[in-house]
């Protein structure tokens, strides 16, 4: 834009000739000159535009990249082959209700008192298809989009499964 103004100023200090002498040809080459720093312009305002878009959809798709591998990170076994629960978790500590469920499936986990902890959701074939993270007791999950079926719930702490359970989801 600095150019543009300077080319302008030239403009305005010459006088307008129109009979080919050397101030009616800088004249034109000026004009000629405004006129491609003008589209340089535009076309650099435009790849910047396009370059922010970019930028943008690259970061979105790191962030799934990014939720994907914290998934795999703390998948049991993403091929559907369940490995069992340590032996020191029970099966007791953690309930989900109601089952079957519709609407929402409300998950009791009495040992997260404030601790941070994921509840992953997968699907019969073992593909993670929901998580959620909480420090809560009691965690309500909205399930009203979920295809009926049967899921395994996860209770996640530490990157180890410390808890499961099954809930049927049946048709609304």
């Amino acid at each position: 834009t600095a150019a543009i103004q300077e080319q302008q100023a030239i403009l305005n200090n010459l006088p307008l000739l129109s009979d080919g002498s050397v101030f009616g040809k800088q004249l034109a080459e000026s004009t000629e000159n405004i006129s491609n720093l003008e589209a340089e312009v535009s076309d650099l305002r435009s790849e910047n535009t396009q370059l922010r878009e970019t930028v943008t959809a690259l970061e979105d798709r790191l962030t799934i990249l990014a939720d994907q591998l914290d998934d795999l990170r703390s998948c049991t076994d993403c091929f559907g082959d369940r490995r069992p629960l340590t032996p020191a978790t029970k099966p007791t500590d953690m309930s989900v209700y109601p089952n079957p469920a519709s609407r929402f499936v409300t998950v009791n986990y009495p040992a997260a008192d404030g601790v941070r902890f994921s509840i992953n959701v997968r699907d019969a074939n073992g593909k993670a298809i929901h998580r959620v993270r909480s420090r809560e007791r009691v965690t309500t999950i909205d399930t009203a989009n979920w295809s009926a079926g049967t899921y395994f719930l996860e209770i996640v702490q530490d990157k180890q499964v410390v808890a499961q359970e099954r809930v049927v989801i049946v048709n609304r």
